[in-house]
Protein backbone atom coordinates (compact mmCIF):
# COMPACT_ATOMS: atom_id res chain seq x y z
CA UNK A 1 0.00 0.00 0.00
CA UNK A 2 2.50 2.60 1.15
CA UNK A 3 4.62 1.74 -2.22
CA UNK A 4 1.48 2.05 -4.31
CA UNK A 5 1.13 5.64 -2.47
CA UNK A 6 4.59 6.79 -3.15
CA UNK A 7 4.09 5.77 -6.86
CA UNK A 8 1.05 7.97 -6.97
CA UNK A 9 2.79 10.77 -5.51
CA UNK A 10 5.86 10.26 -8.01
CA UNK A 11 3.63 10.06 -11.00
CA UNK A 12 1.35 13.27 -9.68
CA UNK A 13 4.70 15.43 -9.27
CA UNK A 14 6.11 14.30 -12.44
CA UNK A 15 2.81 15.13 -14.12
CA UNK A 16 2.95 18.64 -12.60
CA UNK A 17 6.84 19.19 -13.35
CA UNK A 18 5.62 18.36 -17.10
CA UNK A 19 2.36 20.93 -17.35
CA UNK A 20 4.77 23.51 -18.38
CA UNK A 21 8.05 22.46 -20.22
CA UNK A 22 9.30 25.31 -20.72
CA UNK A 23 9.49 26.61 -17.01
CA UNK A 24 12.30 24.73 -16.34
CA UNK A 25 13.88 25.07 -19.55
CA UNK A 26 17.70 26.34 -19.34
CA UNK A 27 18.44 29.70 -21.28
CA UNK A 28 22.21 29.65 -20.59
CA UNK A 29 22.83 27.56 -23.94
CA UNK A 30 23.35 29.46 -27.28
CA UNK A 31 20.50 29.01 -29.38
CA UNK A 32 17.80 28.61 -26.49
CA UNK A 33 17.14 32.26 -26.32
CA UNK A 34 14.54 31.93 -28.56
CA UNK A 35 12.75 29.33 -26.57
CA UNK A 36 13.47 31.12 -23.65
CA UNK A 37 11.71 34.01 -25.45
CA UNK A 38 8.66 32.21 -25.73
CA UNK A 39 9.14 31.04 -22.18
CA UNK A 40 8.86 34.57 -21.48
CA UNK A 41 5.90 35.38 -23.56
CA UNK A 42 3.84 32.87 -21.68
CA UNK A 43 4.61 34.12 -18.11
CA UNK A 44 8.37 33.15 -17.16
CA UNK A 45 9.31 36.79 -15.50
CA UNK A 46 12.86 35.11 -14.91
CA UNK A 47 13.37 34.03 -18.41
CA UNK A 48 12.53 37.28 -19.57
CA UNK A 49 15.50 38.94 -17.85
CA UNK A 50 17.78 36.34 -19.01
CA UNK A 51 16.86 37.35 -22.64
CA UNK A 52 17.08 41.03 -21.78
CA UNK A 53 21.12 40.00 -20.27
CA UNK A 54 21.42 38.38 -24.05
CA UNK A 55 20.21 41.09 -25.97
CA UNK A 56 22.03 43.87 -23.51
CA UNK A 57 25.38 42.11 -23.52
CA UNK A 58 25.23 40.50 -27.12
CA UNK A 59 25.78 37.12 -26.32
CA UNK A 60 23.92 33.48 -25.77
CA UNK A 61 23.86 34.00 -29.53
CA UNK A 62 21.76 37.33 -29.94
CA UNK A 63 22.66 40.33 -31.67
CA UNK A 64 23.07 42.77 -29.28
CA UNK A 65 20.22 45.36 -29.36
CA UNK A 66 20.04 47.73 -25.57
CA UNK A 67 16.45 48.57 -26.80
CA UNK A 68 15.00 45.41 -27.42
CA UNK A 69 16.95 44.50 -23.63
CA UNK A 70 15.13 46.91 -21.92
CA UNK A 71 11.70 46.38 -23.33
CA UNK A 72 12.27 42.03 -21.93
CA UNK A 73 13.54 43.93 -18.67
CA UNK A 74 9.98 45.82 -18.46
CA UNK A 75 8.55 42.36 -18.72
CA UNK A 76 10.10 40.60 -16.11
CA UNK A 77 9.54 43.57 -14.40
CA UNK A 78 5.76 42.98 -14.49
CA UNK A 79 6.06 39.49 -13.96
CA UNK A 80 7.38 40.60 -10.38
CA UNK A 81 11.15 39.26 -11.07
CA UNK A 82 13.13 41.58 -9.07
CA UNK A 83 16.78 41.06 -10.80
CA UNK A 84 14.39 42.49 -13.97
CA UNK A 85 13.32 45.23 -12.16
CA UNK A 86 16.53 46.02 -10.72
CA UNK A 87 18.27 45.80 -14.82
CA UNK A 88 15.42 48.00 -16.12
CA UNK A 89 16.78 50.29 -13.27
CA UNK A 90 19.60 50.60 -13.93
CA UNK A 91 19.15 51.09 -17.96
CA UNK A 92 16.73 54.02 -16.72
CA UNK A 93 19.30 54.98 -14.31
CA UNK A 94 21.95 55.42 -16.85
CA UNK A 95 19.72 56.02 -20.28
CA UNK A 96 21.10 52.51 -21.56
CA UNK A 97 18.36 51.81 -24.67
CA UNK A 98 15.84 54.06 -23.22
CA UNK A 99 15.52 57.85 -22.53
CA UNK A 100 17.39 58.45 -19.07
CA UNK A 101 14.37 58.74 -16.00
CA UNK A 102 15.48 59.17 -12.21
CA UNK A 103 12.17 58.56 -10.92
CA UNK A 104 11.62 55.83 -13.47
CA UNK A 105 14.84 54.04 -12.04
CA UNK A 106 13.52 54.75 -8.47
CA UNK A 107 10.59 53.22 -9.08
CA UNK A 108 11.82 50.14 -10.62
CA UNK A 109 14.26 49.47 -7.58
CA UNK A 110 12.05 50.14 -5.29
CA UNK A 111 9.78 47.30 -6.56
CA UNK A 112 12.83 44.86 -6.79
CA UNK A 113 13.55 45.76 -2.96
CA UNK A 114 9.90 44.99 -2.26
CA UNK A 115 10.57 41.80 -4.21
CA UNK A 116 13.04 41.00 -2.18
CA UNK A 117 16.38 41.43 -4.29
CA UNK A 118 19.25 43.03 -2.07
CA UNK A 119 20.85 44.33 -5.17
CA UNK A 120 17.66 46.08 -6.10
CA UNK A 121 17.21 47.39 -2.01
CA UNK A 122 21.22 48.45 -2.49
CA UNK A 123 20.64 50.45 -5.81
CA UNK A 124 17.10 52.37 -4.08
CA UNK A 125 19.19 53.39 -1.33
CA UNK A 126 21.96 54.73 -3.94
CA UNK A 127 19.44 56.09 -5.97
CA UNK A 128 17.81 58.27 -3.07
CA UNK A 129 21.40 59.37 -1.81
CA UNK A 130 23.09 60.21 -5.44
CA UNK A 131 20.00 60.45 -7.80
CA UNK A 132 19.55 61.56 -10.51
CA UNK A 133 16.42 62.93 -11.26
CA UNK A 134 14.83 62.24 -7.87
CA UNK A 135 15.09 64.82 -5.25
CA UNK A 136 18.02 63.06 -2.78
CA UNK A 137 16.51 61.86 0.64
CA UNK A 138 19.07 60.53 3.15
CA UNK A 139 15.97 58.99 5.25
CA UNK A 140 14.95 57.23 2.28
CA UNK A 141 18.71 56.14 0.74
CA UNK A 142 19.46 55.23 4.51
CA UNK A 143 15.67 52.72 4.91
CA UNK A 144 16.88 51.04 1.55
CA UNK A 145 20.65 50.92 2.55
CA UNK A 146 19.44 49.04 5.38
CA UNK A 147 17.04 46.75 3.80
CA UNK A 148 19.53 45.57 1.74
CA UNK A 149 22.20 45.07 4.71
CA UNK A 150 20.33 43.02 6.27
CA UNK A 151 20.27 41.29 3.27
CA UNK A 152 23.56 40.41 3.35
CA UNK A 153 24.70 43.17 1.55
CA UNK A 154 28.33 44.83 2.81
CA UNK A 155 28.13 47.64 0.15
CA UNK A 156 24.99 48.38 1.31
CA UNK A 157 26.32 48.38 5.16
CA UNK A 158 29.30 50.16 3.92
CA UNK A 159 27.12 52.81 2.87
CA UNK A 160 24.50 53.06 5.43
CA UNK A 161 27.71 53.09 7.87
CA UNK A 162 29.40 56.24 5.83
CA UNK A 163 25.73 58.26 6.08
CA UNK A 164 25.27 57.68 9.89
CA UNK A 165 29.14 57.85 10.75
CA UNK A 166 29.15 61.57 8.67
CA UNK A 167 25.42 62.45 9.40
CA UNK A 168 25.14 62.46 5.80
CA UNK A 169 20.89 63.37 5.49
CA UNK A 170 20.20 61.40 8.75
CA UNK A 171 21.28 61.97 12.25
CA UNK A 172 24.86 61.53 13.02
CA UNK A 173 25.40 57.68 15.01
CA UNK A 174 29.16 56.55 15.34
CA UNK A 175 28.00 53.61 17.36
CA UNK A 176 25.70 52.38 14.80
CA UNK A 177 28.23 53.29 12.02
CA UNK A 178 30.97 51.49 13.70
CA UNK A 179 28.70 48.26 14.26
CA UNK A 180 28.03 48.76 10.24
CA UNK A 181 31.34 49.21 9.48
CA UNK A 182 32.08 45.77 10.90
CA UNK A 183 29.56 43.99 9.77
CA UNK A 184 30.23 45.37 6.05
CA UNK A 185 34.29 44.31 6.39
CA UNK A 186 32.86 40.64 7.81
CA UNK A 187 31.22 40.79 4.27
CA UNK A 188 35.01 41.37 2.55
CA UNK A 189 34.40 45.13 2.31
CA UNK A 190 38.04 46.22 2.74
CA UNK A 191 37.45 49.85 2.99
CA UNK A 192 35.06 49.14 5.80
CA UNK A 193 37.60 47.34 7.88
CA UNK A 194 39.97 50.28 8.07
CA UNK A 195 37.25 52.62 9.91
Amino acid sequence: MRLIFLALLTLSFTNLAMANPLASLQCDAVGAIKQCEKSCKSGNGKHCNTVGFAYGSGKKGVVENKTIAVEFYKMACRLDDGMGCNNLGIHQRNGIGTPVSGQGAAASFVKSCNLGFKDGCFSAGYQYRYGPGVKLDGYKAAKYYQRACDMGSGKACNELAIMYNAGLGIPRDRIKAGQLFLKACQTGIRDACDK
